[in-house]
């Protein structure tokens, strides 16, 4: 593992629950080990597509937001059984990906005010072709864009965690869940959020974007 060994001694000697974050980017959890293929300060490197270099039963909770759908169907069944065997027996998984229905969705005739607001959000940020609608623009990034290599529904995902070995998944809303551990800790809606405006309103609106847009599956370890 690159980086500096100590951050991992450290927090793997005092945290409690200690709780993996795979894919960090911009957005470190406070009290999580948080990780990355290209770590910032603070972070450890961790390649998603490799074996996970912790101990069976390790970890209490692993997280990974806007992370698994850049990399294969095949490395991320063994990412996940990865998870799986560094979790305690109960342990948690928390994902957090485009949900392709609600990509989909935005082809419906007609359209609901948070939609209108992806579709506005889009144009601003990825300009299409003159040729394509705003729509078909989303689909095709959702697709080739941001280095994605597959894109799930929430039943392929759900069979997927199943194939992996963790019991039944269940959906939650952004930021919300029935364990306080993993609750809020969905970050990627701040990169929606515009460098001026009214910030509480952007906000807002920068929330109903990431919860259209995407999909928050738990999964217990047996």
């Amino acid at each position: 593992m690159r980086g500096d060994p100590l951050v991992v001694d450290r927090y793997m000697a005092t945290a409690a629950p200690r709780k993996l974050q795979i894919g960090t980017g911009l957005h470190d959890l406070p009290g999580w080990l948080n990780t990355d293929i290209a770590p910032r300060p603070g972070q450890v490197y961790l390649d998603a597509t490799r074996p996970l270099p912790f101990p069976d039963g390790s970890f209490g909770y692993v997280y990974a937001e806007q992370l698994i759908e850049h990399i294969s169907h095949d490395s991320a069944i063994g990412l996940l059984k990865e998870c799986r065997r560094i979790l305690t027996p109960g342990g948690r998984v928390r994902l957090a990906t485009t949900d392709l229905v609600q990509v989909l969705r935005l082809f419906d005739k007609t359209l609901t005010p948070v939609q209108h607001r992806v579709l506005e959000y889009s144009l601003q940020v990825n300009p299409p072709a003159r040729t394509l609608t705003p729509e078909c623009s989303i689909l095709n990034l959702t697709f080739r864009a941001w280095g994605h290599e597959f894109i799930y529904d929430a039943p392929s995902l759900t069979a997927t965690l199943e194939l992996a070995g963790f019991q039944p998944a269940k959906r939650y809303a952004l930021g919300e869940s029935d364990d306080e551990h993993l609750k809020g800790v969905e970050m990627h809606w701040k990169d929606y959020v515009p460098g001026n405006g009214e910030q509480p309103k952007a906000e807002i609106a920068a929330r109903q974007i990431d919860d259209y847009v995407s999909m928050y599956l738990e999964a217990p370890r047996p």
